[in-house]
């Protein structure tokens, strides 16, 4: 009977994918990392999946299982498996959307790290989950937008190996109001709540008669006013400007009144050149000593020519960032270009004056439109000054197939 059933269910989930619209696709790598004279190996292999069902309902799957050397990692973790999954309907002026991710992490292979809104900070990860409703909604000239996100993660300490959770609940609203086609006011509210369970022992001396439970809590509200204009095809500009009052017990004093402004040009010279120039000023105003102060200034530009108009491939792109409050200056520039039908050659430099050069050389060979076998391979040279790390070498063996 129970085979039967079994028999029965795999027919009936077969049937149903059969009438779905299905794209999938994987992107699976191959890594060695070489550092010092010796030589470290990583991967991934992973799954990604969307269905397409009727009346604009999406859902999406994505299975990821990454495994590296202890000295090649990402995220304190050597080994982790990761889960992805949405699920999304729109109609008209409504739009909703949710989706749930978790990362199990392999004992072994994870490292400990500092984990903020614990007192007895370091711990070792074993799990985590996210979890996120959002919602859009036009009403004439307003749209409104909310979303809410739950954190949970799962981690032993090390000191007593005990198992623990650490709870967060962010909250994000933002309201907007189209005063004329372009122009727009806005208000938003953005709220984090840690649910750590702290008591008034635990806190810092000159924080010992606030509410423990708010300790790491954060509130910011303010609002501002965006504009966009495509003045035709080939040029468009945006701008937003906007004020922020954060609140809360880990936010310094003059980092309370906040102000940042993004703008942004777009443009398409020719058919085969385009890019664009955006700057970013974010700033504070400390109402103690009653002066503004400048956070940082953030100015990039990039050009890209196509080579060919019939071949994606065929490109050379130039591109630079100026950053000196954080002294995170970069420029590169790279170029693709196919030396026979299927085969197609990249060569890119993106050099940091303050702290990396990284040279890069690849393959890349074409199965059909979509699907692609490439190698790659990366030597950064660092500022040893700078940083602790070496000069290190970084070679890829990868694929990206769509089915």
């Amino acid at each position: 009977m129970k085979k039967i059933l079994t028999i029965v269910i795999l027919i009936a989930l077969f049937t149903v994918i059969s009438a779905l619209e299905v794209d999938s696709w994987t992107n699976p790598f191959f890594s060695t990392y070489t550092i010092d004279g010796e030589t470290y190996f990583g991967g991934r292999t992973n799954l990604l999946t969307d269905f397409n069902f009727e009346n604009n309902l999406r859902a999406g799957l994505g299975l990821n299982l990454i495994k590296t050397d202890k000295e090649f990692q990402e995220r304190n973790s050597t080994m982790f498996s990761r889960v992805n999954s949405y699920v999304s309907w729109d109609y008209k002026d409504t739009y909703l959307y949710t989706s749930f991710n978790n990362t199990l992490y392999a004992d072994e292979y994870t490292n400990v790290f500092q984990l903020d809104g614990l007192f007895y900070p370091t711990v070792k990860p074993v799990a985590k989950n996210n979890l996120t409703f959002l919602a859009k909604q036009a009403i004439w000239n307003f749209d409104l937008e909310g979303s809410v996100r739950y954190r949970n993660l799962y981690y032993d300490y090390l000191e007593t190996d005990d198992n623990e959770q650490e709870n967060d609940l962010f909250t994000d609203l933002m309201l907007s109001y189209k005063i004329i086609p372009g122009l727009s006011v806005f208000g938003t509210l953005y709220y984090k709540d840690d649910m750590a369970d702290i008591t008034n022992e635990e806190l810092p001396p000159n924080y010992a008669d606030n509410d423990p439970e708010a300790y790491f809590d954060e509130l910011s509200f303010g609002g501002g006013v965006a504009w966009k204009h495509r003045f035709n095809l080939n040029h468009a500009v945006r701008i937003q400007s906007q004020y922020l009052r954060r609140d809360g017990d880990t936010i310094p004093e003059y980092m309370t009144n906040y102000f940042l402004t993004d703008m942004r040009y777009i443009f398409s010279l020719t058919p085969n050149l385009n890019g664009f120039v955006s700057y970013i000023n974010r700033g504070v105003f400390d109402k103690g000593n009653k002066e503004f102060y400048r956070v940082a200034n953030v100015i990039r530009t990039q050009f890209r020519y196509q080579l060919s108009m019939f071949d994606e491939r065929a490109y050379a792109g130039i591109g630079v960032k100026y950053n000196p409050e954080n002294k995170s200056d970069r420029y590169y520039i790279e170029a693709s270009y196919p030396i026979i039908s299927s085969l197609a050659v990249k060569l890119a430099d993106a050099f940091s004056p303050e702290y990396y050069n990284n040279i890069v050389a690849g393959l890349e060979y074409s199965i059909g439109k979509y699907n692609r076998i490439y190698v790659e391979n990366t030597y950064t040279t660092v500022r040893s000054d700078i940083t602790a790390l070496n000069d290190y070498n970084l070679f890829t063996f990868g694929a990206r197939f769509f089915f």
